[in-house]
């Protein structure tokens, strides 16, 4: 919860701060955008702080919630779960590709070469001033990172009977040397792979279709739509031919009945029918189906006796 909050304050400012570039620029094409902050000063420095923020720099709630997360993750790591150890890792490798992410970003808008485009005049005070109203809250919850853990964190732990839980953020230091250094060198390899990547134009490759998320999604949902197809396909066929079947099989019940019926006389089993409707044939049959039915769900009852009766019984009325 503590980092969805910090997330949600440095993502709106981010997203703030673009809004304002984009409003005044009609620009979204990064590489067409340059050297900025002469022209918007003030979003610049809201802007660093987000940035700051989100890559979890000293003294910004990035840092404070991400460094709550390194410990539960290295907990969990030494006590009994050694998979757990390459989460670490992937915590450490995404921590250093959002940094070289948002430096990217940050880089190319305001500190590149002079962009060469129309700007439009004006600023966007209200967009400023939401903006320097999270970026207060972001500095105010980094400077006091235990803040939540010991004020909300803790006594949630304690309402709930987690113990164990509200033990281990007691007394929790945030500004140990281990989490700060840890969280420069991350800072320090973000900016380099940025830089690295400007300078040798790996951010200008563009992958094959079917390595994007948009070939990706285009792959699956052809795949999906051919599967919807071959399966509307084999319901139609079936559906046809079990509808086909069905009034095959009607049409020749209903031929043999009407000519049972014209008749009025026929054979069934060797027993010979004269002088009777097919109606009644139909209903002695549906009779006969029925105790048939009810003494075999009842073993108790003298089922092979009550059938011999029935059937003599019938010979008599026919003969």
């Amino acid at each position: 919860i503590y980092h969805i909050v910090n997330h949600a304050l440095f993502k709106a400012a981010l997203f703030l701060g673009v809004g304002v570039i984009y409003l005044h620029t009609k620009e979204t094409n990064l590489y067409n955008l340059g050297g900025l902050w002469r022209r918007f000063p003030v979003t610049a420095v809201l802007m660093f702080l987000a940035v700051l923020g989100i890559t979890g720099a000293p003294g910004l709630n990035g840092y404070a919630s991400k460094t709550l997360l390194h410990h539960a993750v290295s907990l969990a790591a030494e006590t009994g779960t050694p998979w757990v150890v390459w989460v670490e890792r992937l915590f450490l490798l995404v921590g250093v590709g959002t940094t070289a992410s948002f430096t990217k970003l940050y880089y190319l808008i305001f500190l590149g070469k002079p962009a060469k485009i129309k700007i439009s005049g004006g600023v966007s005070p209200r967009l400023q001033l939401a903006m320097g109203l999270l970026t207060a809250v972001m500095v105010g919850i980094g400077l006091a990172p235990e803040f939540f853990p010991n004020n909300v964190a803790v006594p949630a732990a304690q309402a709930l009977g987690m113990e164990n839980a509200a033990a281990s953020l007691v007394g929790l230091s945030f500004w140990n040397l281990g989490d700060v250094t840890g969280m420069l060198i991350t800072l320090i390899l973000g900016i380099l792979v940025c830089w690295a990547g400007l300078r040798c134009g790996v951010f200008h490759w563009q992958p094959p279709m079917w390595l994007t998320l948009e070939g990706l999604g285009e792959l699956v949902g052809q795949g999906i739509f051919a599967v919807w197809r071959r399966g509307a396909e084999f319901y139609r066929f079936v559906a046809k031919t079990v509808r086909d079947l069905g009034k095959a099989m009607g049409a020749r019940l209903y031929s043999a009945c009407r000519r049972f019926d014209q008749s009025r006389s026929g054979t069934i089993g060797g027993v010979t029918l004269t002088g009777i409707s097919a109606d009644a044939a139909l209903l002695i049959g549906t009779l006969v189906l029925l105790i048939i039915w009810y003494t075999m769900i009842n073993p108790g009852l003298p089922g092979l006796r009550l059938l011999y009766l029935l059937f003599r019984h019938m010979g008599g009325l026919l003969q």
